[in-house]
């Protein structure tokens, strides 16, 4: 009984045992057949590829001796703008190129899609793409060349590059800083002409923002396409333009210019309200505005090329700056006729008999207007140290002590009639200087406001030319 227990215990082992194997191999076997799967994959799309280049010459382009050209349809996607060089007349983007076009001797017929890759595109023919007007023009390559191709069955080939270009940009600064710019990129073939190579934009969106809607100074209102195809010794050169909108951000040039300087031109009027005879202030007051307009002036234009023509921030602090000037020269004038000159013609006109001594000297005021005016003569000297008999003293030396004695004495009323002349000067440039700055600001601003204002961009503004079969007839007309 013990034997035959043991015999059933070892049959069920080994049974078990089997059981395991069998599973064991199925799964192997499954494992097996999966890896074999995947390099009977691998190894259809080595022998596609290698299929796909036999015979191909990447030297001659699709359609070659047919009266087809190749037609490449161009998308770009902007992923950010760096920067807008006033400086420089430049801006920089970063931005995916996408094009497409078919070549026949691409096609195949196969259950495999053959997968995206930038090993490949080395043995490929592609379109002789360039950016006309770029300064500098870089592949990203970090951390590998940022390319990659895309073959279909029909032939279909997708190229896409991440690129940084600089552009160069004719800048028009007339409107500075209240402009707007227009900045091309163009896109054209090298060698090819249109009976070749035609270049037409994707259908919309041709382009695509990423974010990039901000730059520093500016903002990007929008972009179109246009045609810029032009004749050449060899035939017609296909061209395509994306031309981008740039809108100045004044923010900071109104912070750092317009209020500065406007500030500046109010605190030289502050001289009109001080007196006539305070000369230290008024002259201190004029050259402190003069100097300051002239800082913020230069601070701000340093930065930008020089033109020949004159740009709206010139305008603007030639106008402050004559402002704070005739302010400057204002106080000349009206020192001159109310203060210099009836004193020195009086000193002139009275000579030796219009001194006064201690004794015959006496307090007097003179009213014009409700003006009370006095000045300072000399109060001691007598015939011993100054004598009329033939003694010639120089103007200076008697202007000198004549201002070193200080004793009120009356002056005469065509002085006062002078100086009465002075206020009125003042007191008119209270209201003409404002009134005439004010009116400058309001000419300026609204002719500025209208040059700054442009249209948002709409995708109607799109050629339908670009995105049509027509495309290629209209390179001819």
């Amino acid at each position: 009984m013990a034997n035959v227990l043991q015999y059933c215990q070892l049959t069920i082992a080994s049974v078990q045992l089997v059981v395991i194997s069998v599973s064991v191999g199925l799964a192997v076997g499954q494992t097996f057949s999966k890896v074999e799967r995947n390099i009977q994959a691998e190894r259809e799309t080595f022998h596609l590829f290698e299929e796909l280049l036999y015979h191909y010459d990447k030297r001659i382009r699709p359609f070659f001796g047919t009266e087809y050209p190749v037609e490449v349809t161009v998308s770009v996607g902007i992923v950010s703008f760096e920067s807008v060089s006033d400086v420089n007349l430049d801006f920089t983007v970063n931005t995916y190129l996408i094009q497409s076009w078919v070549d026949p001797r691409l096609r195949y017929n196969s259950s495999i899609h053959l997968p995206p890759t930038s090993h490949f595109v080395d043995n490929l023919w592609i379109p002789d793409l360039i950016f006309l007007n770029a300064k500098k023009a870089e592949l990203h390559t970090v951390t590998t060349k940022n390319r990659v191709v895309e073959i279909l069955s029909d032939g279909t080939v997708y190229l896409i590059q991440r690129l940084q270009l600089v552009i160069a940009c004719a800048m028009d600064l007339r409107n500075f800083p209240m402009d707007q710019q227009r900045c091309p990129i163009d896109l054209e073939s090298f060698e090819y002409t249109s009976e070749d190579l035609i270049f037409r934009f994707h259908r919309p969106p041709a382009f695509a923002f990423e974010n990039s809607s901000k730059v520093p100074q500016f903002k990007v209102k929008g972009a179109s396409c246009q045609n810029c195809s032009k004749p050449s010794a060899i035939g017609i050169i296909s061209c395509i333009r994306l031309e981008f909108f740039f809108k100045r951000q004044v923010d900071y040039y109104f912070l750092h210019a317009y209020i500065p300087s406007f500030m500046l031109v109010t605190l030289s009027w502050l001289s009109f309200w001080i007196d006539v005879r305070s000369a230290p202030a008024r002259v201190a007051l004029g050259i402190t505005t003069t100097l300051s307009m002239l800082t913020t002036s230069n601070g701000v234009r340093q930065d930008l090329p020089r033109f020949a023509y004159v740009k709206s921030i010139d305008i603007w602090f030639a106008t402050n700056f004559s402002f704070v000037i005739s302010a400057l020269l204002e106080y000349a004038l009206v020192h001159y006729i109310a203060v210099q000159r009836p004193t020195f013609k009086h000193l002139r006109a009275s000579g030796t008999d219009g001194i006064q001594t201690n004794e015959d000297s006496q307090s007097e005021q003179a009213a014009h207007n409700g003006i009370c005016l006095t000045r300072m003569v000399r109060s001691d000297f007598n015939d011993s140290n100054y004598s009329t008999s033939g003694q010639n003293v120089s103007k200076d030396q008697e202007e000198a002590e004549y201002l070193s004695k200080r004793k009120t004495q009356p002056i005469s009323g065509d002085a006062i009639f002078r100086y009465g002349w002075g206020q009125k000067i003042d007191a008119l440039c209270r209201v003409f200087f404002p009134a005439t700055y004010f009116l400058f600001l309001l000419c300026y601003f609204l002719y500025s406001y209208e040059a700054y204002e442009i249209p948002e961009f709409s995708m109607e503004d799109l050629e339908d030319a670009f995105f049509n079969d027509t495309f290629g007839k209209n390179l001819s007309k």
